[in-house]
């Protein structure tokens, strides 16, 4: 999924890079559009002027100083400035990006002014997709929980994942004559693996962000 920014806008600050891992909420990037922000401001300046205008109508008419089709032609006006105004800030707030869902970053455009295209940042889906990963008493040392492995999928097909460990087994348990341990991986979600998928894999090398 891209994330889409308004065109002519300049970026002031990205908070991610690819292949990070972001929570649903997380701030991406703030980008500069002065043209949005002065209409926004204005359409809030609008609405306020409406509102003061419809509340010194509304004491009018308690009054009997004017009609009920008056007072409903200025509450219409107040109204629309107020749609206005919120249509404005839909686009004042697509300057501050937001993570819509957990997931990594796939791709950021480079682009440092954004023209044309506004596609900026691209966001991928996390599902838990498991593997337990059997390894020797010294390789199990090597590795801690909320370390990033680089694996190779060899079942049912060959592909190239990254994931990430969630669980060692304390106890050794054996397989095919030798004594192993089991280390629980949880991968990034990939269009190819699907959960309850049956795969196998190997270890390709370890890399560990603190």
């Amino acid at each position: 999924m891209w994330i889409t920014v308004p065109p002519n806008s300049v970026v002031k600050k990205i908070f991610v890079y690819e292949g990070k891992r972001v929570k649903s909420g997380d701030t991406l990037f703030i980008l500069k559009n002065d043209k949005i922000e002065i209409d926004y401001r204005l359409s809030v300046l609008n609405y306020k002027e409406k509102e003061r205008k419809y509340k010194r109508y509304l004491e009018l008419y308690k009054k009997g100083n004017i009609t009920n089709e008056k007072l409903f032609d200025i509450e219409i006006e107040k109204e629309k400035a107020y749609l206005e105004m919120k249509k404005k800030e839909l686009e004042y707030k697509k300057l501050v990006g937001i993570s819509p869902f957990n997931g990594f970053i796939l791709k950021i455009a480079k682009n440092d002014r954004l023209l044309e295209d506004n596609k900026f940042v691209k966001i991928g889906k996390i599902y838990k997709v498991f593997v337990n990963l059997f390894l020797s008493s010294q390789e199990i040392l090597m590795l801690h929980i909320g370390d990033t492995l680089e694996l190779n999928v060899v079942y049912p097909f060959p592909l190239n994942v990254k994931g990430i460990v969630i669980g060692k087994a304390l106890e050794p348990e054996e397989k095919e004559g030798k004594v192993f341990y089991k280390l629980k991986i949880e991968i990034n979600k990939n269009h190819k693996l699907l959960p309850g998928m049956e795969i196998e894999v190997v270890l390709r090398k370890k890399r560990r962000y603190n």
